[in-house]
């Protein structure tokens, strides 16, 4: 019975080392990754911003100093450093409608940061982030691309309406997800293991079953 009871604490202890030491291997040295994607060879605008263009994201900019937050350490500070990039593309060229339009969402997007006291979504209220991903959305939409948001306010992709990719943010495997393979290779590896200890604790039996038979025959020459 000792001896069965010790196999069992082995094969759990085994069993404990083996998924820690998976989980281990497979974690994700860093969090999701930012990546701007250049948009193929795609020229730069010489001439460079538009007065328009400047206008747009001088609004940006100004929302970033609400709250005093260093603009590279907030997500509205990602919109800017994307849409700037986008507007300097040799390709685009928005119509004055347009960029009144923009205004105009960037105006209530002011708005709702001077109410919530900082130009970070992700540190606004629940409604308030919520309100400022449609106003950016309708922004970039406007703007001539497909933005998608999550519920925190971080941009998770930005494209053209053909899918040409601006930006993606790269997602990391979950820290301790278990691969197929690796789960198989556990699965073989405790199952030898069990073999091994069935095998060890039936062989004891057989031991110790020859031992009393040894000792009944003692008795009887006695």
């Amino acid at each position: 019975m000792k001896k069965l009871i010790t196999m069992t604490i082995i094969v759990m202890a085994s069993i404990v080392g083996i998924i820690v030491m998976a989980r281990l291997t497979l974690r994700d040295g860093g969090y999701s990754q930012r990546v701007f994607k250049k948009a193929g060879d795609t020229p730069i605008r010489e001439e460079g911003l538009t007065s328009e263009e400047e206008e747009i994201l001088l609004q940006l900019q100004d929302m970033l100093e609400i709250g005093q937050v260093p603009a590279p350490e907030t997500m509205t500070g990602m919109y800017y450093y994307y849409l700037k990039q986008y507007f300097l593309r040799e390709d685009v060229r928005l119509d004055k409608d347009t960029m009144e339009r923009i205004r105009g969402e960037l105006r209530h997007a002011k708005e709702l940061t001077l109410l919530e006291k900082n130009a970070d979504p992700g540190k606004m209220s629940c409604d308030g982030r919520t309100v400022a991903r449609f106003l950016y959305m309708d922004i970039y939409r406007l703007s001539g691309l497909r933005i998608r948001i999550n519920s925190e306010g971080e941009i998770e992709e930005i494209a053209k309406p053909s899918g040409e990719l601006i930006f993606e943010k790269k997602f990391p495997e979950a820290p301790g997800s278990l691969h197929f393979e690796v789960a198989g290779v556990v699965l073989m590896v405790l199952g030898v293991l069990f073999l091994i200890c069935l095998l060890t604790y039936k062989k004891g039996q057989i031991f110790e079953k020859g031992g009393d038979c040894r000792e009944y025959n003692a008795k009887r020459i006695a």
